[in-house]
Parts: C-alpha cells; sequence; structure tokens
C-alpha cells in the first residue's frame, strides 16, 4: 500500500495532517491486501457488478453492497468482528451476519480535545501500537457509542487526544502522560524517560494522576 496525506482543518482554522493508506497497489503478486492499514489479504474479489468489490475473512461476493460472512465477522466487507459494537447507521441481519447500510458520512461528534478532529472509523495506532498494547485507556480505537475516533495532531495520543506523548529520536522510544525523552546509553534504545514532570494530562490543566515507568 501507499501511504495517502490528507488535510484537516480544525474550528479554529489550523491545519494539519492526517495519513492513512491507500490499498489500490497492496499485493504480493498472487493476493491483495485491504485494511486501514492493508492488513488484511482480501479472499474474494467481485465482479464488477457486486458494489462490495472485495471480502475478506472467508466473506462471499453478492449481487449486492455487503459480502455473505462467516463467522466471526460482519460488515460490508466482512471487516468487522461480531462482537465490535455497531457503528450509528449500521444495521446487522442476525440470521445471516450480514450487515447493511453503513453511512461512512455518518455525523462525527466525538468531542475531541487539544486540536483534534473527528474521523469516522478506528484510530490506526501506527508507531504506538507495540508500546500501548498492554495500555487499556490509550489503546481504544473507537468510541463505544459510535464508530469514530479523534485524528491527533503531533504530540496527543488517546481517543479524544486527551494525553501527551513525546517521540524520542527516530521513533526509538516513547514518552507518555507528559513525560520527557532523556537520552540513556544503559536504555534498550538509546533513550528512556523522565516521569517527574508525567501526569495524566487531559487538555492543558488536567494533573488528575501521576505515573511511573520506562515510559
Amino acid at each position: 500500500g501507499k501511504c495517502v496525506t490528507t488535510i484537516y482543518s480544525d474550528e479554529d482554522g489550523e491545519t494539519f495532517e492526517v495519513r492513512t493508506c491507500d490499498c489500490d497497489s497492496a499485493s504480493n503478486g498472487v493476493d491483495f491486501f485491504v485494511g486501514s492499514s492493508c492488513e488484511y489479504m482480501a479472499t474474494s474479489l467481485c465482479p464488477a457488478s457486486a458494489k462490495a468489490s472485495f471480502c475478506v475473512n472467508g466473506g462471499k461476493c453478492q449481487e449486492s453492497d455487503v459480502c455473505d460472512c462467516e463467522l466471526p465477522w460482519k460488515g460490508n466487507h466482512c471487516e468487522f468482528p461480531v462482537d465490535a459494537k455497531d457503528p450509528p447507521g449500521y444495521h446487522s441481519e442476525s440470521s445471516s451476519n450480514r450487515a447493511k447500510d453503513y453511512d461512512p458520512l455518518t455525523e462525527c461528534n466525538l468531542k475531541c480535545m487539544n486540536g483534534g478532529v473527528c474521523v469516522q472509523g478506528a484510530k490506526d495506532l501506527g508507531i504506538f501500537r507495540d508500546s500501548i498494547k498492554d495500555i487499556a485507556h490509550l489503546n481504544q480505537t473507537y468510541a463505544e457509542d459510535q464508530f469514530a475516533h479523534c485524528a491527533c495532531t503531533s504530540g496527543w495520543i488517546g481517543l479524544t487526544c486527551e494525553n501527551k506523548v513525546e517521540v524520542c529520536g527516530d521513533n526509538q522510544h516513547l514518552c507518555f502522560h507528559g513525560s520527557k525523552c532523556i537520552s540513556d546509553t544503559n536504555a534498550n534504545r538509546g533513550y528512556s524517560c523522565d516521569c517527574s514532570h508525567a501526569n495524566d494530562t487531559v487538555g492543558v490543566d488536567g494533573e488528575v494522576g501521576i505515573f511511573a515507568g520506562d515510559a
């Protein structure tokens, strides 16, 4: 796949970039891949007459806008686990495990902080994925009540961009909750975090807790 940069504007007129993946060229010469990071291998390519165009996770093409999905998957392309909360405007047919009428343009109304902008879909955690996989409050990729997240400006992370993050060096280490990168020759990747200023940052002044650890 290829990176695509989209320019968004916040309510104050400030602009920032959000990077996503264009999966049109995501292929190993035999198989094609789709998903927010082109991570799913397409298991069925649909004819031009079928609106779905592709199905993943074993789904089968139909002459409609949705794929016929196998458990435990649902969605227009069988891209969502069945236990995931349905997005607004997304109606499942329980008898056949299919979902219809998902509108990606459904109004997005999350209250984003620190310059973030509400975006439909799940958040791609990118370079943060490995570092936050065990940190529940940072690992949430979409809101429980709607299939949306906040695209954050540089230096912020979280579903609504409520927590500070600092990237050390060339993505070598991450420091969360307002902690600062410090060069450390004894550390695995040459950096550690100064946690003396780490707090549960909510907005600019929301100091409601303190943190310790290697990040």
